[in-house]
């Protein structure tokens, strides 16, 4: 069947940040910022075990207690980790902001499952909107065909996610800023004539 795109984005957030100007360098050490609700606990233990104290990136999980934040922190505190933090919960009007100002790179890392193949989840738009890279597993197909479209972060390759922090690392020195901001642009683009069109057939339908 024919299928018309409804992506769960904010429109008043496109208005307020889509013209705003993008920083273009990572800091040292580059800071992995994940902020919400954590359900991926598992995916995300799996991936700190990569980078363990790995001095080169800093992970930061932002959002408020829940039992998935509990078992990373215990995972961290059983390890010694030193390179991960954990902030508490935040006004979601702040999202934007707090990405400004304590990320280099959106973690929006899920495991493989029906469910995260095709899920577009707000991250995605926030991110992009506060100007921040993202990385995200090859196997999150819908949300990495954007990030490859428009060049908004990093994919990694199935092959790749037992080094995952050396292929990251790697990306970071040769990434392009300036092609980072133009894919921006277009994403934004996009996804607001898709919002368009959807409201438009629902108008339509609901007038029949």
């Amino acid at each position: 069947r024919d299928t018309i795109l409804c992506h769960n984005a904010d429109l008043e957030q496109f208005r307020l940040h889509k013209d705003d100007i993008i920083k273009d360098s990572f800091k040292k050490p580059a800071r992995i910022v994940f902020a919400g609700v954590m359900i991926e606990e598992s995916c995300n233990i799996e991936v700190l075990k990569v980078f363990l104290n790995d001095v080169r990136f800093e992970h930061i999980f932002i959002g408020r207690d829940s039992s998935g934040k509990k078992l990373i922190q215990n995972f961290v505190h059983d390890f010694g980790m030193a390179n991960v933090t954990f902030e508490g919960s935040y006004n979601k009007d702040e999202i934007i902001n707090i990405y400004r100002e304590r990320a280099d790179l959106i973690n929006i890392f899920r495991a493989k499952t029906k469910v995260n193949r095709n899920a577009l989840p707000n991250k995605l738009y926030e991110a992009v909107l506060a100007g921040k890279p993202i990385v995200v597993f090859e196997h999150n197909v819908a949300i990495s065909k954007y990030v490859t479209k428009y060049y908004l972060g990093f994919v990694i390759p199935e092959e790749k996610e037992a080094k995952v922090n050396d292929f990251i690392f790697e990306k970071m020195k040769s990434f392009s800023f300036d092609k980072y901001k133009e894919g921006r642009k277009a994403f934004l683009e996009e996804v607001e004539k898709d919002m368009k069109r959807f409201a438009e057939s629902i108008e339509m339908f609901s007038s029949k």
